[in-house]
């Protein structure tokens, strides 16, 4: 459902400025990181500033879920390196350093994200099942939960908890608390409606509701929808067709929709979006999950891998 409110101000003139570019080859394992901002007219403060990272070892693109994050305070990105089917590293890039660094003891793993304080990583292990979590200055990692079926994505939210998702058909998206414990059902798929899976999870800000996707169940990932679950009534609410949703402090969404990047005003308070989406990145590697090889900080700050 879309919100009939009009926009403060004409949305069509307010650009998208992307000021995140580079190229994926070989053994380059991220494709760029950059501050970029929505906005009429970029200040001095915030001109574009773009840069590709080159790593040595080349970027696990897994076939399911993303396998890039960046910090909430947008200091460090991680990602997942190695030799297909070889062994697995999580790297770690502190923005003002040239080189990322090994996180050591964190193999096999997939799908990372952050904890709203930027001083731990979640992630998956899909091969044992297991959710864990391990501190950005690193130690032993933590097991969290397990799970079923293979990993769809996960947010940490202000709460202390994750919402995670995975292909398991009889569930949508779980919650744990951060310290660990059993999951708990939040969605499940109606397939009367049409609903094949929910996929992608990630908090807005006050840790009030939840965006996520909704494939369809004939399986045409063109069809997905990005829609927001209010987690203080349970109800559910279709936003933009699209995936992989992430909101912006500008106010936006930022989501896939055919192999690039679109924004759209949002309303917080409402849960709706306003106006009409606008182009972002031109093409980003996108799955068939509909998972969308990018992730934007707090500040701003934009990491992907370009492709179509």
């Amino acid at each position: 459902s879309r919100s009939t409110e009009p926009a403060p101000r004409d949305n069509r003139s307010a650009k998208g400025r992307v000021i995140a570019v580079g190229a994926i080859a070989a053994a380059i394992a991220i494709g760029a990181v950059a501050t970029w901002a929505l906005m009429r007219r970029p200040t001095e403060s915030h001109r574009p500033v773009r840069f590709s990272v080159i790593s040595s070892q080349p970027f696990v693109s897994n076939a399911f879920f993303n396998n890039l994050a960046i910090s909430p305070d947008g200091t460090r990105f991680v990602y997942i390196a190695g030799a297909p089917g070889g062994d697995q590293q999580m790297m770690m890039r502190p923005l003002d350093q040239l080189e990322a660094v090994a996180m050591k003891g964190i193999t096999s793993a997939g799908s990372p994200f952050f904890s709203p304080d930027s001083r731990s990583i979640g992630f998956f292990v899909p091969a044992s099942s297991e959710m864990k979590r391990v501190s950005i200055d690193g130690g032993p990692a933590v097991t969290l939960a397990r799970f079923q079926g293979t990993p769809r994505g996960a947010s940490w939210g202000p709460d202390n908890t994750i919402v995670f998702a995975t292909n398991d058909p009889t569930t949508g998206l779980l919650r744990i608390r951060a310290g660990g414990g059993e999951p708990t059902v939040l969605t499940k798929p109606d397939p009367a409606r049409g609903e094949g899976e929910h996929y992608f999870p990630s908090f807005l800000p006050g840790g009030k509701a939840v965006l996520f996707t909704v494939t369809p169940a004939n399986g045409v990932i063109e069809n997905a929808q990005v829609a927001v679950l209010d987690l203080t009534t349970g109800q559910t609410k279709t936003l933009v067709g699209g995936t992989h949703a992430r909101y912006v402090a500008s106010g936006h969404l930022v989501y896939a929709s055919g192999g690039s990047l679109r924004a759209v005003r949002f309303d917080l308070e409402h849960l709706t979006v306003v106006g009409d989406p606008l182009p972002v990145v031109d093409q980003v590697r996108t799955l068939g999950t509909g998972a969308a090889l990018f992730d934007i900080s707090d500040n701003g700050t934009l990491v992907f891998i370009p492709g179509g």
